[in-house]
C-alpha cells in the first residue's frame, strides 16, 4: 500500500517523507476500515473477486428482503447483525496493513471465505482518490515541489 502511495504522490509532486505518508495512514484507521466494510458490502474480496462459496437458498431469501444487502445476489456482504463490520480493525505495521475484526465470528468467518481482509485494487484506489489524496493535499498546505 505504501509502495503505491509514493508512487502516487511522486506524480503530485507533495513534499513530504515517508513517515508523513504512515502518519497520515494511522490517523485515518477508520476511515481505512470503513472501506474494507464497503468493499465486503459489495461482496467483493481482496483479489477484486466475488466473495465465495455463494449463501445458501434459503440466506439468499432473507437477503433479498434485506435493504443494506447490495451485492449481487447469493453474494456473501458478510452481514448479518453488523457485528463483525462494526469490529472490523486497520493496523499500520511498517510497509503493510494488518486487517482483521475482533469480533467472535471471524475466525469461522475466515475459515469459510477465503480472501475477505484487505482492500483490492479498485477499493484502494478510491481510497487514495477520494479519501487520502485530499488529506494529503490539505496537510501540506498547497505546497507543491
Amino acid at each position: 500500500m505504501l509502495s503505491k502511495l509514493l508512487k502516487i504522490s511522486e506524480g503530485l509532486k507533495l513534499v513530504s517523507s515517508e513517515k508523513f505518508y504512515y502518519d497520515t495512514l494511522e490517523e485515518l484507521d477508520r476511515e481505512l476500515e470503513q472501506a474494507q466494510v464497503n468493499q465486503m458490502l459489495k461482496g467483493q474480496t481482496n483479489k477484486g473477486d466475488l466473495i465465495k462459496p455463494k449463501y445458501a437458498a434459503i440466506t439468499r431469501k432473507f437477503k433479498a428482503n434485506d435493504s443494506r444487502y447490495n451485492a449481487p445476489m447469493g453474494t456473501p456482504n458478510l452481514l448479518n447483525t453488523g457485528d463483525f463490520q462494526d469490529d472490523i480493525f486497520a493496523k499500520i505495521e511498517g510497509n503493510f496493513v494488518k486487517w482483521g475484526s475482533t469480533d467472535s465470528k471471524t475466525p469461522d468467518l475466515m475459515a469459510k471465505y477465503k480472501n475477505i481482509f484487505g482492500l483490492n485494487d479498485m477499493s484502494l484506489e478510491e481510497f487514495i482518490k477520494d479519501i487520502l489524496i485530499p488529506v494529503l493535499i490539505q496537510k501540506n498546505h498547497g505546497v507543491f515541489a
